[in-house]
């Protein structure tokens, strides 16, 4: 099988090829980007919904060009949109993103980089899943407890459940301090 373009997944060299492949694509934007990997986050702020939508939808022109460009595929299917704002404030119910022949409507929450974020801007939606995640642990270990010996039991909930909900509990604490 030839290849003649893109990245191999999972090769540890793979995120600086593709970085260094795009590296001119972040020059062009109207609205902020923030980039992770191959994961592109286009934010814009303003009162006004239309200019919100004017400035995303043409960010996401940029980027389809630039893509275009370089051969490069978006995948629609992943593209999110959410709008943070205070309880109070209500969202027109016409308001979207027409973006490369598909409407994207504003959600409550959003998976970004794998922490869910809903549009109050407020961490309690991801706490819920870690807090569920290490209650799954838990049981777990509960049901190891049989087989394995206590030191072996104390270091996985050290290094699974416990570190997992501290960095929970930081990133926590960091967002309050934002808003």
């Amino acid at each position: 099988m030839t290849v003649s373009r893109g990245f191999p997944q999972g090769s540890g060299i793979s995120p600086l090829l593709f970085n260094i492949s795009i590296r001119r694509l972040l020059r062009h934007f109207i609205s902020s980007t923030l980039q992770f990997a191959d994961d592109t986050t286009l934010a814009a702020a303003d009162p006004s919904f239309t200019v919100v939508a004017q400035n995303l939808t043409a960010s996401f022109n940029i980027v389809k060009e630039f893509c275009d460009s370089h051969e490069l595929v978006i995948n629609s299917s992943k593209t999110q949109l959410i709008v943070f704002k205070p309880v109070g404030k209500k969202i027109p119910d016409d308001f979207n993103l027409p973006l490369d022949n598909c409407c994207v409507q504003p959600q409550k929450a959003v998976k970004l980089l794998g922490v869910t974020l809903n549009h109050h801007f407020t961490i309690g939606p991801h706490n819920g899943t870690i807090v569920k995640k290490c209650h799954g642990l838990l049981g777990t270990l509960a049901h190891a407890t049989l087989y394995l010996p206590t030191q072996l039991l104390k270091l996985s909930y050290i290094t699974i459940i416990r570190n997992t909900w501290n960095i929970v509990a930081r990133y926590s604490r960091r967002l309050l301090k934002l808003t």
